[in-house]
């Protein structure tokens, strides 16, 4: 079960599968991995925040704003100051507007990093 959303030339990702939930920007290879207990969170040489709490979980990255939100039956993504809602979906999950506050509200800078396991974080396309 997969819930894709895409914005313009930046390749934003947002996947949604059973226990995973990875986000991937471009080149960039910036990855998030929900699984079981452990986050994990990669970017490049540039620094990435990862908060994982309760059923919530957002993704930001630096001054790009990129954001990846999973919560309750909703999952969405946002791009700066752009915002993208997801049409498609499986299993009758709904989707969001994601709002910029409200999910770097979630983020704690470097955090988990030192989990990360390169071959979770991009989704089969």
């Amino acid at each position: 079960m997969r819930a894709w959303c895409y914005l313009g030339h930046e390749s934003v990702g947002c996947y949604l599968g059973q226990e995973s939930v990875g986000c991937y920007l471009g080149h960039e290879s910036v990855g998030c991995y929900l699984g079981h207990e452990s986050v994990g969170c990669y970017l490049g040489h540039e620094s990435v925040g990862c908060y994982l709490g309760h059923e919530s979980v957002g993704c930001y990255l630096g001054r790009e704003s990129v954001g990846c939100y999973l919560g309750h039956e909703s999952v969405g993504c946002y791009l700066g100051h752009e915002s993208v809602a997801v049409t498609w979906v499986m299993r009758a999950w709904a989707v969001t507007w994601v709002k910029r506050a409200w999910a770097v509200t979630w983020v704690m800078r470097a955090w988990a990093v030192t989990w990360v396991k390169r071959a979770w974080l991009l989704p089969g396309s």
